[in-house]
């Protein structure tokens, strides 16, 4: 019977910490220029947005519609500023730490940490047809109770 707090306490902290959204690393692929008629390639032109997606909608059409930002091709940067926010939030700063995460804070807060990211999976995922496809690599995922 010992065990029976320390049983409630960690269940009640699985009910309120859970992955609330994911950062992804983006590669887009565009077909753009014009056709030439003995051209049997046409050009391409690639973006590269780090994407944040809310958990309840990691799927092709939320990751698209996601709030991102510009991206040094193949890499994160250790600062990234959201000015959209997540899950109704203002603006976001992320920092990168040395272990390998990424805290984040409101941007013009009070400096309290409002969650940590972990590395993810690194699954990725390519959405689109037509003009444009986009290959969304999970870099991280985030736990914060800005969603909840």
């Amino acid at each position: 019977m010992q065990y029976k707090p320390l049983l409630i306490a960690l269940g009640s902290l699985a009910l309120t910490a859970r992955a609330d959204f994911h950062i992804l690393d983006t590669i887009c692929a565009y077909t753009c220029g014009t056709y030439e008629i003995f051209d049997s390639d046409p050009q391409s032109c690639a973006e590269y947005t780090v994407v944040f997606v809310a958990s309840n909608q990691y799927n092709c059409k939320g990751k698209s519609d996601a709030p991102n930002i510009p991206e040094t091709a193949g890499h994160l940067q250790d600062f990234m500023h959201l000015d959209q926010g997540l899950c109704g939030s203002g603006a976001l700063n992320f920092y990168k730490r040395d272990n390998d995460t990424y805290e984040f804070y409101a941007d013009g807060g009070d400096g309290s940490v409002l969650g940590t990211c972990y590395k993810g999976d690194g699954s990725t995922e390519a959405c689109g047809s037509g003009l444009g496809i986009c290959d969304f690599k999970e870099q991280y995922v985030c736990y914060t109770y800005l969603c909840n």
